[in-house]
């Protein structure tokens, strides 16, 4: 199916050919991959540096491509705070653009967010949304999951077909 590793520090080198990064919403045995940042981030010592000669991958999770367009916080699906006691369901919570491999985000407000949390927030730095790097695009991640399944059904053999080796 496909390998959802948010957070991850990857670059595409780091695939080695064994794994390809998703190029579109539907694709399959692929992974999908993001940072996300706010434009005004300053890396701080919790950043792990990625080697400069690599391409770290970053799929925008408002379009399912790699492509550095930006995506407006319209095709946001909606966010989902699980570390707080406010679950609601946050339509068009932040825009979202690939740059130089790190997802950059705008969003309205501060998440909310429990003590616990709040704490990460201030040992990682302001404007790291890594805590928060799966709710800001709750929603969006779950249809995705949900079209990639229905694509693995659509595409693989039925089973009265045999399967070619």
């Amino acid at each position: 199916m496909v390998a959802y590793l948010i957070g991850a520090p990857l670059t595409e080198e780091a695939l080695d050919g064994h794994f390809e990064a998703c190029a579109a919403p539907d694709d399959l045995g692929c992974v999908v991959g993001w940072n996300a940042r706010s434009s005004a981030y300053i890396a701080g010592d919790m950043e792990l540096p990625y080697p400069p000669d690599e391409h770290r991958l970053c799929t925008n999770p408002l379009s399912w491509l790699s492509d550095g367009v930006y995506r407006s916080a319209q095709s946001n699906e909606g966010a989902v705070f699980l570390d707080s006691d406010d679950w609601h369901l946050r339509p068009a919570y932040a825009d979202a653009q690939c740059v130089d491999g790190t997802l950059r985000i705008r969003a309205p407000l501060e998440p909310p967010r429990d003590l616990m949390s709040r704490i990460l927030d201030r040992v990682l730095g302001a404007g790291n949304w890594h805590p928060v790097e799966y709710q800001i695009f709750f929603m969006n991640l779950r249809e995705n999951a949900m079209s990639r399944v229905q694509a693995w059904r659509t595409r693989r053999p039925s089973p009265q077909t045999p399967l070619e080796l």
